[in-house]
């Protein structure tokens, strides 16, 4: 920046945003400790005041608070700690964190509630060989003989719901015409609700112990079926 140009304020903001700041939150889950020191604080505090009164051309005695309001802006420092958070939950997700008590491990969110439920993040699997297949019917496919309404054939159907964010799952066989329930509570979401009644679907399946036989699994969820078609998966739920 020079006293006789400068750039345009939304170039100026975006170099902040998409350049420094990802240089500055590189690896910010190893350093972030150094931010609670007032020397790192200082210096923080002083680049980021630096480039939103460049961004927005306004004098040294325009207080930095307002600029982070007005901007939508974070300050560094707390930028820094979101970051390191978000990484070290990222990792225990993939069973690669370990919590050694000291440095920049003492992250203590991670033993608060809900961070200290299963996760549903596994390490990425991969099955090149699938026992089922994925069938994207249309409205006419349903009225032709043989197709879906087949009396040989085991056919489920399975659905979800959804009220001020709490979520569950049925399922239904025409067969036996067996009903089956599942709630899910408030951590949950629609997609992860209708692999839910596929997995539990299955696994009755699996408890009848039934062989040589045709079976139909309907959903109305084409993002579960898309889902289901791949071979690689980082959901527990959708490995299962």
């Amino acid at each position: 920046m020079g006293k006789t140009w400068i750039l345009a304020p939304q170039v100026a903001l975006w170099m902040c945003k998409a350049v420094l700041l990802p240089q500055i939150l590189y690896d910010s889950v190893v350093w972030w400790p150094v931010v609670s020191e007032v020397e790192a604080m200082d210096l923080l505090w002083s680049l980021q005041s630096s480039c939103m009164r460049a961004a927005v051309g306004s004098t040294k005695i325009t207080p930095i608070q307002a600029l982070e309001v007005a901007l939508y802006i974070t300050p560094l420092n707390l930028a820094v700690i979101g970051a390191a958070r978000f990484t070290a939950y990222r990792l225990k997700c993939r069973r690669e964190w370990r919590n050694m008590g000291l440095g920049y491990s003492k992250i203590e969110f991670l033993q608060e509630y809900p961070f200290t439920l299963k996760q549903e993040r596994i390490p990425k699997k991969y099955q090149l060989v699938q026992q089922y297949k994925i069938l994207i019917l249309t409205r006419e496919d349903w009225c032709l003989p043989g197709k879906i309404a087949n009396p040989n054939v085991d056919t489920w159907f399975t659905d979800r719901s959804g009220i001020k964010n709490h979520f569950g799952a049925g399922v239904y066989e025409l067969r036996d015409s067996h009903r089956h329930s599942i709630p899910m509570g408030s951590l949950s979401s629609v997609f992860l609700a209708m692999v839910m009644a596929v997995l539990r679907c299955t696994e009755r399946l699996l408890s009848k112990i039934m062989t040589r036989r045709r079976i139909h699994i309907c959903s109305d969820s084409r993002t579960a079926v898309a889902a289901l078609a791949k071979y690689a998966s980082a959901r527990k739920t959708k490995w299962n």
